[in-house]
């Protein structure tokens, strides 16, 4: 564990929680109690690329395949540890 925090990435399938990225907040510009932030999520054939103020912190690879023609997408941000 770093101090300071970090920024945590996870998928969640019936009810049960992946293995976690964990990205400290060093590494990334400050979001937490700034007026606004751009986060950007690429997704491409390898997985989801994740982009704070134009800087990438991450790659979460796809867990799943890639379902073919259109789909939806939910991104969850929980105000509070599960």
């Amino acid at each position: 564990f770093e101090k300071g925090g970090q920024l945590v990435l996870n998928n969640k399938q019936e009810g049960m929680w992946g293995q976690a990225i964990n990205v400290p907040l060093s590494r990334i510009p400050k979001i937490f109690g700034e007026q606004a932030s751009t986060v950007v999520i690429q997704i491409t054939e390898d997985g989801f690329d994740v982009y704070i103020e134009d800087k990438h912190c991450a790659r979460l690879e796809h867990r799943d395949p890639l379902p073919n023609g259109k789909t939806k997408l939910y991104l969850q941000f929980p105000a509070t540890d599960d």
